[in-house]
């Protein structure tokens, strides 16, 4: 509550510093929305969210890089989710104290961030040297693929999924 309350003291003096030396974002957001409205540019009365969503689909018609590119950040945050349950499933199996599995859990997402950190400033700078990014860059989702099914499915390398190892 603190820092909301403090971003909002400074929000306001940063309103209030642009006001004084003659710079109101309101005014321009002002003036570019009447003179869109005076053009015609809008294709619905209701705010233009028709307009929006017909702009995004010409875009994603006439790249189709970014629409390769917005499914793939789909598939990757549902694999994401999917090997975050998996996992979080898992875990409250084999470890049902909560306590116990709190700090497991904090202590695992933390070498989880120490990784990501090594592996996005040290080890693909030094292998994008060598290799096209494009080709990482497919690869990663590969991974997420393979532990999500390494998770769902035990049985794949052998291990019963039972949690007393037998």
């Amino acid at each position: 509550a603190i820092v909301l309350g403090g971003s909002v003291v400074f929000g306001e003096m940063a309103y209030s510093i642009a006001e004084k030396n003659g710079f109101n974002p309101e005014d321009e957001h002002n003036r570019k929305k009447q003179s869109k409205a005076k053009s015609g540019d809008l294709t619905n009365t209701n705010n233009g969210e028709e307009g929006l969503y017909t702009k995004a689909r010409d875009v994603f018609a006439r790249v189709p890089t970014l629409w390769a590119l917005f499914c793939e950040i789909l598939a990757c945050q549902g694999l994401s989710t999917l090997l975050n349950v998996c996992c979080v499933t898992k875990v409250s199996e084999v470890i049902p104290d909560d306590t116990e599995r709190a700090g497991w859990m904090g202590r695992f997402f933390a070498t989880i961030n120490v990784l990501s950190c090594v592996l996005q400033f040290g080890i693909l700078p030094a292998t994008s040297s060598f290799t096209e990014p494009s080709t990482l860059w497919k690869g990663m989702p590969m991974v997420m693929i393979a532990m999500t099914g390494l998770l769902a499915f035990p049985k794949l390398i052998g291990s019963g999924g039972d949690a007393n190892g037998d």
